[in-house]
C-alpha cells in the first residue's frame, strides 16, 4: 500500500565501479569554444548527425563542416546539444572517402582527441572516435539541415515527462523519456528511448522498453538500475505508473510533448531556449481510434492490458476512503478516494460456497512498492493464487490494488504510513459491513512492508484476530538497505575491506539524506564523504589511474551519492529510513506467523528474524511461530540467488508455502 521500496540493488559500491568511468566524459569539454563560424551565405554547409554511445550515455553528436568556394580552405565544429556547452572547433580536417577525420584538443587535460573513418557511402561515415587508449565506433550520416529543436525536446518525436518546467526546484527529481523514431536521429526500425532527470545530471541513459500483454508496460534503465512501470491512461494521453530507483519507489504520472519538426533549419551550437512553451506538456491533436491505431507517442506497438477476469468464486469490490488524519498534506480536505480490489469467498471443487454462515476472512497487504491486487509479476498472480488457496481452506479473502494502480484512486499527496493506516482502516471497516464475513474471525496477510502496517494495526486493534506476515522486516529502512547490499556483496564475492568502503558509503549517504541541513549544503556534504573515503575508494579501481582519470571518477561517484541523496529526502523515503518496524511487535497479542524465504535478497532472514525475536521476548503475551523456508526468495519461489532479476522467470508461489500456512490455520482455528 505504500510507495516506498527498499528494491534490491546493485551494493552502491559496485554501482559505482559499473560506471565510474563513461567514455564520452573524455570527449567532451564544455570550455572548448569554437571561435570561427563559418558564414552560410559564402560557404558549402554539410551536417553530419551521429551518436555517442556508451553503456552508461547515449548523447547525440553533430558535425558542421564548411567549405569555402574561394580558398576551399575546409573549417568545421562538433557539439553535443544534448549538453550545456558550446560548439568545439576543429583542426585537421580530411574529407578523403578513405581518409575521413578530423581533431581538436580537450583544453581542460590538454589531451588530443581523434576522429578517424572513411566513407562507407557518400552519407554515411563510420569511424573510431579516439581518447588515448579509449575508443568508440562511431556512424555519422549526412543530414540536409539540422531540425530545431527545444531544450524540453532536445530534437525526440515524442517527450514523457512530469514536471520538466520545475528543475530548478529544490530536491525534485525530474524525469524524462525522449523517444527517437525518424531521421537524423533515428527510423521507426530502430527507435532510440534515452531517459533524463536534469536535476540530478542525469542525461541520455539508454531505455529498453519491453511490452508484454501479461505485464505492465516496462522502461528499464540498466545503466541506473531503474524501471518505470506503467500504462496508459484511455486517452493514450498519460502514462500512470511507478518509476523504481536506489530504494526509492514513486507514484509517476508522465504527460506526452510531441514535437513539431521546425522547416527551417538551426545552428547545431545553438539550443533553442526553454520557455514555458516549450516545456508545458501538450495533448496529441489526435488520439489512437483501436487497438491498431498508430501511436503519436513512438510509433512503437504497445501491448493494451488484458481486460481483468474474475473466477466464480470472486467478485469485484470498490472501498471507499475518507480523509485521514494526515488531511493537511492532501490538496483538499473533503475528497473521498476509493481503493479498487477482489473479494474471493471459500469455494469446493472451483466453486463459490453456498454455505449461508459466515466465514472467516484474510485481508492482504502487499510487499514494497505499488502492486496491483494480484500480485502480478511476469506471468504470475501470486496474491490471486494465494487468495484461491484460501478460499479452499474455508477462508474469505479481501485483496486491493495499492494506490495508482488498477482501479485504486492515487494519493493526493506525499503517501505516509498515516494514509496506509487510513486505507487499512477503511478495508476493515467494509468487512463489518458485509454480512457474509465474520467480524469476530478477521486476519491479515501481510508482505514485505504490508507486514509492517499489519503489526502497526494488530498492536492496536483487538478486532485483527491473526496475523500471517510473509517477509516481515525488523529493521529500520536504513539498516535494511545496509543488509541487502552486504548480503549481495558477500554472494559477489567483494572483499571484506571493499565491503567496509561500501557500507561507509552508503551510511553517510543515508546519514546526509536523514540530516537537517541548511539549503543547499548536500554537494559539500557529500564532497566531505568522498574526501573522507577517498583512499579506500582508490584501493577498489581495477588499474592505476591518472590523475586527470581520478579526477573524473571522483567526479562521477559524487553526482551519483549526490543524486542517491536527493532521492532519500523525498518525504516517503524518509519515513521508510526511519521508521523501526519492530516496536509494534511488543504490543502483539493475536497468533502470528513469520515466514521467510531463506534466499530472500530484499528482506534478510536471519538479521530481520534475530531482531524481531529480540523484541518480541519482551511481550509475555505473543504467540509467534518462526519459519524459514529453504530454497525460496522474497515472493516465495523457488529461486536459485534470490535476485531480483528472477521474479519474472520463476513460476508462482511454492507449495511449500501454502502447506505452511494451511497447517498453522487448522491448528489454531
Amino acid at each position: 500500500m505504500k510507495r516506498t521500496d527498499p528494491v534490491i540493488a546493485t551494493s552502491l559500491l559496485l554501482r559505482i565501479l559499473c560506471s565510474l568511468w563513461i567514455a564520452s566524459s573524455m570527449f567532451l569539454c564544455p570550455s572548448c569554444t569554437f571561435s570561427e563560424e563559418p558564414n552560410n551565405s559564402e560557404s558549402n554547409v554539410e551536417n553530419w548527425a551521429g551518436w555517442i554511445e556508451s553503456p552508461q550515455e547515449h548523447l547525440r553528436w553533430i558535425v558542421r563542416l564548411a567549405k569555402d568556394p574561394k580558398s576551399e580552405r575546409v573549417s568545421g565544429s562538433v557539439i553535443t546539444p544534448d549538453r550545456p556547452q558550446e560548439s568545439i572547433a576543429l583542426n585537421n580536417i580530411r574529407t578523403k572517402p578513405d581518409d575521413w577525420g578530423f581533431e581538436w584538443v580537450n583544453v581542460s587535460t590538454n589531451q588530443q582527441l581523434k576522429f578517424a573513418g572513411k566513407l562507407e557511402t557518400v552519407e554515411q561515415v563510420t569511424g573510431l572516435l579516439i581518447a588515448g587508449p579509449q575508443t568508440l565506433v562511431i556512424k555519422l550520416r549526412k543530414v540536409a539541415d539540422i531540425p530545431v529543436e527545444s531544450s524540453s525536446t532536445l530534437g525526440a518525436d515524442t517527450v514523457w515527462t512530469d514536471n520538466l518546467p520545475s528543475v530548478a526546484s529544490k530536491n525534485k527529481f525530474d524525469m524524462r523519456f525522449r523517444i527517437y523514431t525518424t531521421p537524423p536521429y533515428a527510423d521507426e526500425k530502430a527507435p532510440k528511448i534515452l531517459f533524463d532527470s536534469l536535476a540530478t545530471g542525469l542525461i541520455g541513459k539508454p531505455v529498453e522498453l519491453i511490452s508484454d500483454p501479461d505485464s505492465p508496460l516496462v522502461f528499464k534503465i540498466p545503466s541506473i538500475q531503474s524501471e518505470y512501470r506503467a500504462s496508459f491512461d484511455p486517452n493514450n494521453e498519460i502514462l500512470l505508473g511507478t518509476f523504481s530507483r536506489n530504494g526509492t519507489v514513486i507514484p509517476l504520472k508522465l504527460s506526452k510533448i510531441e514535437t513539431k519538426k521546425a522547416e527551417t533549419p538551426t545552428r547545431p551550437d545553438s539550443p533553442a531556449k526553454q520557455s514555458a512553451e516549450d516545456t508545458a506538456p501538450t495533448k496529441s491533436a489526435t488520439l489512437p481510434q483501436s487497438d491498431t491505431a498508430d501511436d503519436a507517442s513512438v510509433k512503437i506497438k504497445m501491448a493494451e492490458q488484458p481486460a481483468r477476469t474474475y473466477a466464480s468464486n470472486e467478485k469485484a469490490i470498490t472501498i471507499p476512503v475518507g480523509q485521514s488524519s494526515n488531511a493537511s498534506m492532501r490538496k483538499t480536505n473533503d475528497t473521498v478516494s476509493r481503493l479498487g480490489g477482489t473479494l474471493t469467498v471459500p469455494s469446493i471443487d472451483g466453486k463459490s460456497s453456498s454455505s449461508s454462515s459466515k466465514v472467516p476472512v484474510i485481508i492482504f497487504v502487499s510487499t514494497y512498492g505499488p502492486q496491483d491486487r494480484d500480485g502480478t509479476i511476469g506471468t504470475n498472480a501470486h496474491y490471486r493464487d494465494l487468495a484461491q488457496s484460501l478460499a479452499s481452506m474455508g477462508y474469505a479473502s479481501i485483496r486491493m490494488d495499492d494506490r495508482g494502480m488498477g482501479s485504486s484512486d492515487e494519493p493526493s499527496g506525499p503517501y505516509t504510513p498515516l494514509d496506509a493506516d487510513a486505507d487499512l482502516r477503511a478495508v476493515l471497516q467494509f468487512v463489518l459491513s458485509t454480512p457474509e464475513l465474520d467480524a469476530n474471525r478477521i486476519g491479515i496477510l501481510g508482505h514485505g512492508e504490508g507486514a509492517t502496517f499489519a503489526t502497526a494495526i494488530a498492536a492496536n486493534d483487538m478486532r485483527v484476530r491473526f496475523l500471517i506476515l510473509l517477509a516481515p522486516s525488523g529493521l529500520n529502512g536504513s539498516e535494511l538497505l545496509l543488509s541487502q547490499s552486504a548480503r549481495i556483496a558477500s554472494l559477489q564475492r567483494v572483499s571484506e575491506r571493499d565491503q567496509r568502503t561500501m557500507q561507509e558509503l552508503q551510511r553517510g549517504v543515508h546519514k546526509i539524506a536523514m540530516a537537517s541541513l541548511s539549503s543547499g549544503s548536500e554537494p559539500d556534504e557529500v564532497r566531505r564523504l568522498v574526501s573522507s573515503l577517498w583512499s579506500e575508494i582508490q584501493r577498489t579501481l581495477p588499474s592505476p589511474k591518472s590523475e586527470s582519470e581520478l579526477q573524473e571518477i571522483r567526479k562521477s561517484i559524487e553526482q551519483q551519492l549526490l543524486a542517491d541523496v536527493m532521492e532519500l529526502q523525498q518525504p516517503s523515503s524518509q519515513q521508510f529510513l526511519k521508521t523501526d518496524p519492530a516496536k509494534n511487535w511488543m504490543l502483539l497479542r493475536c497468533p502470528t506467523l513469520a515466514i521467510w524465504g531463506a534466499n530472500d535478497l530484499e528482506v534478510i532472514p536471519d538479521v530481520n528474524r534475530k531482531a524481531l525475536q529480540s523484541t518480541s521476548s519482551r511481550n509475555s503475551k505473543s504467540s509467534i511461530q518462526w519459519l524459514v523456508l529453504p530454497g525460496l526468495n522474497h515472493w516465495f519461489q523457488k529461486a536459485t540467488t534470490g535476485s531480483t532479476e528472477e521474479y519474472e522467470k520463476l513460476g508462482g508461489i511454492d507449495p511449500a508455502l501454502v502447506e505452511q500456512i494451511k497447517n498453522w490455520l487448522a491448528e489454531r482455528f
